[in-house]
């Protein structure tokens, strides 16, 4: 202890002497402290924080994998066509969820603003077992081109753009030119990947602020190389999280591998 408090001591004068270097020793310390806590909040909320959905543990990310491809992309997105397929015949994940990030224009009332959207399945927020904070979640029947003129906001959105008033729901908002009704707030805890987060080869808007029902068009069910989806499923009940990515478990697709992984 005493040659500690020596230390210290000395190390006092050297700095008092050289206030200069003492300035760039402790902005390089903070700054070294602060980029650290930083990256463990990253770490924390995206990988070891488990995700605020129902039984977590049971939800996987859906992949595939080309094997001319393999060496310079080990897993890809996913096509619509293979998405429709494995919802009728695979027999591990009987909930499956499709997903594209958009960037959608919001004009009519106010000062236009371009937002971060998600297209999705009418089932993702019913699989994640998350309901809004205020309204409804999406029918099935608003899966459909026609019927999807309907729309869910983030909480933040909410707030910032809206005010928070309450009688946003039932009533229109204008994005990309098409009248849109409001039929959901969600949760101001509810969290869902942005950017790459998903995966690195499918980038997600960096802020969600709407969500609508994704209603593919038969061109893109038609497209062979629009690999450019995500795909969440939840396992059957009863099964641990390994089988999901054993080889009984896997989903096999035309043209590739589709495996699990954590979402």
């Amino acid at each position: 202890m005493q040659t500690f408090l020596q230390d210290l001591s000395y190390a006092g004068r050297m700095l008092r002497k050289n206030p200069a270097f003492a300035a760039a020793a402790i902005a390089t310390l903070a700054l070294g402290i602060g980029a650290n806590t930083a990256i463990f909040s990253v770490v924390y909320a995206v990988l070891l924080k488990l995700l605020p959905y129902a039984e977590p543990g049971r939800l996987r990310g859906i992949y595939v994998q080309i094997p001319q491809f393999r060496d310079k992309a080990p897993s890809m997105p996913v096509r619509p066509r293979d998405f429709l397929e494995w919802r009728h015949t695979n027999t591990v994940f009987p909930d499956l969820s499709l997903f594209r990030g958009a960037a959608l224009n919001l004009t009519g009332e106010g000062e236009p603003e371009r937002l971060g959207a998600l297209r999705v399945s009418a089932n993702l927020f019913a699989m994640l077992g998350v309901q809004p904070e205020r309204g409804r979640g999406f029918l099935p029947e608003e899966d459909r081109p026609g019927r999807d003129a309907v729309v869910i906001l983030s909480h933040d959105f909410w707030l910032r753009r809206i005010g928070g008033d309450p009688g946003i729901l039932n009533r229109n908002i204008e994005l990309d030119g098409w009248r849109y009704v409001v039929i959901g707030i969600l949760r101001g805890d509810f969290v869902f990947p942005t950017g790459k987060q998903y995966h690195p080869l499918l980038p997600l808007p960096p802020r969600i602020d709407v969500w609508v029902p994704i209603a593919l068009t038969d061109a893109e069910v038609r497209q062979t190389g629009n690999l450019d989806y995500g795909v969440i499923g939840r396992l059957k009940s009863g099964m641990n999280p390994q089988q999901g990515s054993s080889p009984r478990g896997r989903i096999w697709a035309r043209g590739g591998r589709a495996w699990s992984g954590n979402c």
